[in-house]
């Protein structure tokens, strides 16, 4: 299989594909996850969600406010800068290994970033890094329009909803409900965690990418001369 019949296989699967929902729900669940921790922490940077950065980095900026701009643009710019040589690098190899390996090395940076700093909002550098993280962790399904852009499956619940398609509705919906699992998860277990809370989902992260880099590729059969 060449990388762009894995791509395009992948793409396939992301489109709606039932064989894709598990991988999925749980990217989604790592993302609600994330956010959680971003939350408890008071910080009104989104490592997660590029939107509400651009929204608040645009107020700044006509409001002047030079100090409040330049930390969302460092943050949004990590964010496409990682998510980019995601996709670079699954297209190379053909498979989401290294998006995932880069999302969890990215989650334990800012772990390790985080460490030794007092309680409270979590340092730019650990944000930067944990931006990264989710960045490249949209490119581990490469067809799918982006796992922590949750918006976007509660609006193609609605259509499938309307459209009486209750199967691909639930679907959708479970995309949701994945996000709100893992972000229940994240605060029910951020009391015992502290600082270490990134470990587990950057754990999760990097034993899944090993478990894909060391998988073989089907061979081809050679073709008679």
């Amino acid at each position: 299989m060449t990388a762009d019949d894995s791509a395009g296989a992948t793409r396939s699967g992301a489109g709606g594909n039932a064989s894709s929902l598990p991988a999925a729900c749980a990217l989604t669940a790592l993302a609600g996850w994330v956010d959680a921790l971003v939350v408890l922490r008071g910080s009104e940077i989104l490592p997660v969600y590029m939107t509400g950065n651009s929204a608040k980095m645009a107020e700044s900026l006509a409001d002047g406010a030079w100090m409040k701009a330049w930390p969302l643009a460092a943050v949004i710019l990590a964010f496409l800068a990682s998510s980019t040589l995601a996709a670079r690098l699954v297209r190379m190899a053909g498979r989401p290994a290294p998006a995932l390996l880069l999302t969890g090395a990215m989650l334990l940076l800012g772990m390790a970033l985080g460490l030794g700093t007092p309680e409270g909002r979590w340092p730019l550098g650990l944000l930067l890094a944990v931006s990264a993280g989710m960045g490249a962790v949209n490119q581990v399904l490469a067809g799918d329009p982006g796992v922590t852009f949750i918006t976007g499956a509660l609006v193609r619940t609605a259509r499938s909803l309307a459209a009486g398609e209750m199967a691909r509705a639930g679907r959708d919906a479970l995309r949701w409900a994945s996000l709100v699992a893992g972000a229940a998860a994240s605060a029910l277990t951020h009391g015992l965690a502290g600082p270490y809370s990134l470990a587990l989902p950057a754990a999760a992260t990097l034993l899944a990418g090993a478990v894909l880099a060391l998988r073989p590729h089907p061979t081809t059969k050679e073709q008679p001369a």
